[in-house]
């Protein structure tokens, strides 16, 4: 991840080529925090561009009964299988279960009839809230989007959100509150035999 706009980028090519050179065989991923890097010249290409979001305040009164906090292994891996869809192998672990006993991070799923249906996660770090993950089906995405809001605001008082979205999750953010606030960019390079 890049922490430093465009002024630096011959310093940032040249520290992503040294780590590119360091292991030829495996993948690489770049979030361009500032969209101010160009690192085609290395063998990336861009995964996609999107805009940093920002909420100052966050509020909302959904119920509990709307979003629940995920709280054990079992239910964060029905939580990975809906945020990442039926055609997942159930090998497929992102998150790690060490995770749900971090108090800076919650999980959380809507949840109907029982079955969880959208959902997103919150962190804390930096005197924010990180607000990522976020899925839903798009008769409930703006039920989810109002949740996860309120919950931040409930869980991490005073705080405000920020995270990042492309396309139309981030129509549904910027409809929610949300302030699009500047660009990034994710660039990668597949791994070279």
């Amino acid at each position: 991840m890049t922490l430093t706009d465009a002024a630096a980028e011959a310093d940032l090519v040249e520290v992503v080529a040294a780590l590119v050179a360091s292991d030829h065989r495996r993948g690489w991923a770049i979030k361009d925090s500032f969209n101010g890097v160009e690192l085609s010249c290395l063998g990336f290409e861009v995964l996609f561009d999107a805009q940093w979001l920002f909420l100052e305040s966050p509020a909302g009164n959904i119920g509990p009964d709307d979003l629940a906090i995920v709280a054990s292994e079992t239910e964060l891996t029905a939580w990975e299988r809906a945020w990442a869809g039926p055609e997942t192998g159930p090998d497929a672990r992102p998150f790690r279960p060490e995770l749900l006993s971090d108090p800076d991070i919650v999980f959380a799923s809507l949840l109907w009839d029982g079955v969880i249906v959208g959902g997103g996660i919150l962190n804390r770090g930096a005197g924010v809230v990180g607000l990522s993950n976020v899925f839903g089906p798009a008769d409930a995405v703006d039920q989810v989007w109002q949740g996860l809001t309120a919950l931040a605001s409930n869980r991490f008082p005073g705080l405000p959100l920020v995270g990042y979205e492309t396309g139309s999750d981030l129509t549904v953010a910027c409809r929610n509150g949300f302030e699009a606030v500047g660009d990034l960019r994710i660039w990668h390079r597949q791994d070279r035999p």
